[in-house]
């Protein structure tokens, strides 16, 4: 958090129209095996609204890249492009992966991204409930995990973000790896 503010982003920022990125863990991921940029999963608010408009529905994007690697700018960047188009606010995830990272640590990254985003809807001028997840291949089975395995959020968390339920409203998958067999 900015020194002596309660949100996590500059106090000149208006997250309703500009475009930031925010630390998912302010202190450090759970997990974390260094402090490299790797280590740190964000997300990037693309907003979708004028100031002063209505809330909108959100849209939390989770780029695929076999496992190894983040395909975030033609299923990222590009993806919340065409989501603003339409009116929906998007949020591309930066989450951590193999071959340093493995289940669970992706899916509390993406936990983590829906709490985040729920907990700051008023700030960030969305709809806490009409927010969505989307993944492509790898992000898509992330996208089918956390359609599955959810929470209702810890009501006595020391940590405001922690209390929201990480259930999206929404899912939507995109040539999601839905296997791990060879013939696949």
């Amino acid at each position: 958090l900015v020194e002596g503010a309660d949100q996590p982003w500059p106090n000149n920022m208006d997250p309703s129209t500009d475009t930031h990125t925010f630390l998912l863990w302010e202190n450090g991921a759970p997990g974390a095996l260094g402090t490299t940029e790797e280590d740190k999963p964000t997300l990037t608010l693309f907003p979708a609204r004028a100031a002063g408009a209505a809330p909108t529905t959100a849209v939390i994007i989770a780029p695929g890249g076999s496992y190894g690697r983040l395909a975030a700018n033609h299923e990222g960047r590009q993806v919340a492009n065409w989501f603003n188009s339409l009116g929906v606010t998007a949020f591309v995830l930066r989450y951590r992966l193999g071959p340093r990272y493995h289940n669970p640590i992706e899916m509390g990254d993406a936990h983590r991204a829906i709490r985040f985003v729920r907990a700051h809807a008023g700030e960030l001028g969305i709809r806490a409930d009409r927010l969505g997840f989307m993944g492509f291949s790898a992000g898509g089975h992330l996208a089918s995990t956390v359609a599955t395995h959810f929470d209702a959020g810890n009501p006595s968390a020391p940590d405001t973000v922690d209390r929201m339920g990480s259930r999206p409203d929404f899912v939507v998958l995109a040539y999601p790896v839905i296997t791990m067999t060879a013939d696949y």
